[in-house]
C-alpha cells in the first residue's frame, strides 16, 4: 500500500536521487519518518511509519539498506488492519537492498545520469497491506544536476512484482531552488512522483506531489547534516496515494555524500 520509496541515505530528495556520490570510500545515514491520511479509504484511514536507511559510497558508486517499520496503521471499517508499535514491535516492512550507479557526469555539474537497482525482500504481515508476501524490484533510470542557485533530479523505470500484482512504469522529478551560502544552505521546492500498471491494470495509478524543504549543513570536513520536510498529498488519489502526507527526516553524510 506504502507508494512513498524513500531515496537511499545521502540521496538528498525525499523520493528522488541527486546521484551526487564522489570521493573516496564514506557512508551516509537516514531515518525519515512519514504520515499518510486515507491511503485507501476507509479500510486504512491512517498510516505512519518510520524508515532507516544506510549507503556507502564509492567514486560514483553506492550499495544501501533501508528498513521501515510501522509506527501505526489504522482502518474505518470493520476488517480494517490496526498495527502499531505496541503490538509488534519487532516488525520490519520489506527490506530494501540498493544500488547506484552514476554513468555520465561528475558529482556537481549540470547534467548527471544514473542508474539503479531495488530489491524488495518479502517480510511482515500481508493483513496490513505492506506486503504482498512477493518478492519484487525496481530499476530505474534517473537524471539529476546543479545550476549556481537551482538544483533538480528525475527518474523512469519499472517496477517488476510477481504474482497477479502487475507490473508497472514508475516516473518522478523534482526541482527547487538553492540558497544561502556553503556554511547554510536551504532548497526550497517540490517533487512529483506516480506509478501507473501496464496491460490490464493501465486504468491503475497514482500521482502524489510534496512541497520540500531540504537545509543542509556541514558539521565538519568530512561529515554533513540535512534536514528533510515534505507536505502534500495526491495529486490523482489511486490504491496508496493519500489525501496527505507528511514527512521529515534527518541524513548524516560522509564526505563522498556531503555537499
Amino acid at each position: 500500500l506504502e507508494r512513498l520509496d524513500p531515496a537511499p541515505a545521502g540521496a538528498a530528495w525525499i523520493a528522488m536521487d541527486a546521484l551526487d556520490m564522489h570521493g573516496p570510500l564514506a557512508g551516509a545515514g537516514a531515518f525519515t519518518v512519514s504520515y499518510a491520511h486515507a491511503p485507501l479509504a476507509p479500510t486504512v484511514a491512517d498510516e505512519a511509519f518510520a524508515d532507516l536507511g544506510a549507503s556507502l559510497t564509492f567514486d560514483r558508486f553506492r550499495v544501501s539498506l533501508d528498513l521501515a517499520s510501522p509506527l501505526a496503521v489504522q482502518g474505518g471499517a470493520r476488517d480494517s488492519p490496526h498495527g502499531d508499535l505496541a503490538h509488534d514491535p519487532d516488525v520490519v516492512w520489506v527490506p530494501r537492498l540498493g544500488f547506484d550507479v552514476r554513468f555520465f557526469g561528475d558529482a556537481t555539474s549540470p547534467l548527471r545520469l544514473g542508474w539503479s537497482a531495488r530489491v524488495f525482500v518479502p517480510n511482515g504481515d500481508p493483513a496490513t497491506y505492506q506486503t504482498d508476501g512477493a518478492l519484487r524490484g525496481m530499476f530505474l533510470l534517473s537524471i539529476a544536476g546543479d545550476l549556481p542557485h537551482f538544483t533538480y533530479a528525475a527518474r523512469a523505470g519499472v517496477h517488476v512484482r510477481e504474482g497477479d500484482a502487475g507490473d508497472e512504469f514508475l516516473f518522478g522529478g523534482a526541482a527547487g531552488a538553492r540558497l544561502g551560502n556553503p556554511a547554510w544552505s536551504v532548497v526550497l521546492g517540490a517533487e512529483v512522483f506516480g506509478a501507473a500498471a501496464f496491460g490490464a491494470f493501465s486504468a491503475s495509478h497514482g500521482v502524489e506531489a510534496l512541497l520540500s524543504t531540504r537545509l543542509e549543513h556541514p558539521l565538519g570536513p568530512t561529515l554533513g547534516m540535512r534536514l528533510k520536510l515534505g507536505a502534500g498529498g495526491g495529486l490523482d488519489p489511486q490504491f496508496g496515494t493519500p489525501e496527505w502526507r507528511l514527512v521529515a527526516g534527518i541524513e548524516l553524510v560522509g564526505s563522498s555524500a556531503s555537499r
